[in-house]
């Protein structure tokens, strides 16, 4: 009885929460909205109708299928890495630091003269980390990490990040669709999703943390498969996986509470050997780090009390305004000494709140979600205004550039009608009465909106749970073919 309860009540909040985040994000969207509009339906109509049809096609066979699949993740390769030098930028804001400071460590073995930074930045750390030892050969073939040659390299590991979270998705997406021509279809959309390649050119949180993400969900999906030793040590990768990317961007802990509730409703007895396992690696190896990195040589803590701000600043920006970053929250808690932050932010966090009545405050959260939802290119034009030279893609990335309105809108249809399709998966769900791999999905998802509705609102922000988008959206458009698939036949 509580398990049903759960499952009507879980659905009813995720059908309010994603039906407002699209309906946000597409009034909040940059251009003429019916054309925005038009082209979400004929972006839905598409890969509607291109699912239809490969669902009702005869199955390609196993041996083309992995000829298929093989050659899709070569080409897809190929043409991430040539797009992302293509696009190659100047770094700027916090990457700037973290390739200065890696190349540091690579010259003098530690970043002790970036503990500074590091201390008031401690979540950009993993950033660090992966960026220096992904520098590593550079450094040993004599090659400046701040040349064109280091850069390509950088672009192409981050581009194979990309590729690794497709890969780990495409496994999760075989136990949903159990169809082979459709498995081809959702690489397919994965390879034309276009948020991928405009962020293939710069390595940071927003895509290094993209396979730590898919990589956990398949590992736990494993886990609940397997029996015995096998089910434990897939689950305790797992929570080691989550920690990895979690230390890399925060907001990978939903995924970390999405597991652990979906495994305490549906393991029962396995729940110790799976969710629970998952919960306890990723303590485990969380308490392990933060005991090592504040008991170490190449980078000092020993004044984080003095310099660190509190995590609430964050909280600050994202409860006042349009929720991004605010000099006035930084300044005001500048101006205070580090013992005190914590409670000043706290009163201050109360403050915002409490200006707001129910309306005012859903206004508030309808312009946070329409900014984080709103935005098919993901704030990547912020970035890619900044690229070291002169090409093709000028004339469509660029603001202000001749193709740059229509590229705008051909992002927005995509993005708008993989969002909206995500959404529909939720009432498919709630009409199928199971608790399987797209309720897991949908856990996490709603996380994610939970979370940006108090974090500091950026469009890039959303970047990150894209991938559950489009296995949501896949497997709404897989659903909607079966159905009309048996309605067609019952009709015959």
């Amino acid at each position: 009885m509580i398990k049903k309860f759960s499952f009507n009540a879980f659905y009813i909040i995720f059908a309010v929460f994603s039906v407002w985040i699209s309906a946000a994000g597409f009034l909040n969207a940059a251009g003429n909205t019916a054309a925005n509009f038009v082209l979400l339906l004929f972006a839905a109509a598409v890969l509607l109708a291109v699912c239809v049809t490969l669902v009702r096609l005869p199955e390609i066979s196993p041996k083309a299928y992995r000829v298929a699949v093989t050659a899709i993740f070569a080409v897809y390769t190929v043409c991430l890495v040539l797009f992302g030098t293509t696009t190659m930028t100047a770094h700027i804001s916090d990457l700037r630091v973290l390739v200065q400071a890696a190349d540091y460590w690579l010259e003098h073995g530690d970043i002790v003269h970036y503990s500074g930074y590091f201390t008031v930045c401690r979540n950009t750390l993993g950033n660090a980390i992966f960026i220096y030892l992904m520098y590593i050969p550079m450094h040993l073939l004599g090659i400046d990490i701040f040349s064109n040659t280091a850069e390509s390299w950088g672009i192409a590991v981050n581009c194979l990040m990309i590729v690794l979270a497709v890969f780990f998705l495409y496994r999760i997406a075989v136990r949903i669709l159990k169809n082979r021509n459709c498995e081809i279809l959702f690489l397919l959309l994965c390879c034309v999703y276009l948020p991928f390649y405009l962020w293939a050119h710069r390595y940071y949180s927003d895509t290094l943390s993209l396979p730590f993400l898919t990589a956990s969900l398949w590992l736990f999906l494993k886990s609940r498969e397997c029996c015995g030793k096998k089910k434990v040590l897939y689950a305790l990768i797992c929570g080691v996986c989550l920690w990895a990317g979690y230390f890399i961007r925060g907001s990978l802990v939903i995924a970390l509470v999405a597991i652990v509730l979906f495994s305490a409703f549906c393991d029962k007895k396995d729940f110790v050997k799976s969710g629970l396992a998952v919960l306890i690696a990723f303590i485990i190896t969380l308490t392990g780090w933060n005991y090592y990195v504040n008991h170490n040589s190449w980078i000092d803590y020993s004044n984080t009390q003095e310099n660190e701000y509190p995590l609430t600043m964050w909280l600050m920006y994202g409860a006042h305004g349009e929720g991004n970053y605010n000099d006035d929250d930084v300044n005001y808690l500048q101006s205070l000494p580090a013992g005190q932050r914590p409670e000043a932010a706290k009163e201050k966090l109360k403050e915002y709140y409490s200006q707001y009545n129910f309306k005012s405050y859903l206004e508030f959260l309808t312009l946070k979600y329409g900014i984080t939802y709103g935005n098919g290119l993901f704030d990547a034009e912020l970035y890619l205004n900044n690229q070291r030279s002169s090409n093709f893609t000028h004339q469509f990335l660029i603001e202000g550039m001749p193709l740059f309105a229509p590229f705008r809108y051909i992002a927005n249809a995509l993005h708008f009608a993989v969002l909206a399709l995500a959404a529909v998966s939720g009432f498919i769900n709630w009409r199928k009465k199971e608790w399987n791999v797209p309720m897991l999905m949908h856990i996490a998802l709603l996380g994610n909106i939970i979370f940006f509705s108090f974090w500091e609102t950026k469009a890039r922000y959303a970047f990150g749970i894209t991938p559950i988008l489009l296995i949501l959206c896949i497997y709404t458009l897989y659903e909607t073919a079966k159905f009309a698939e048996r309605k067609t036949n019952k009709n015959r």
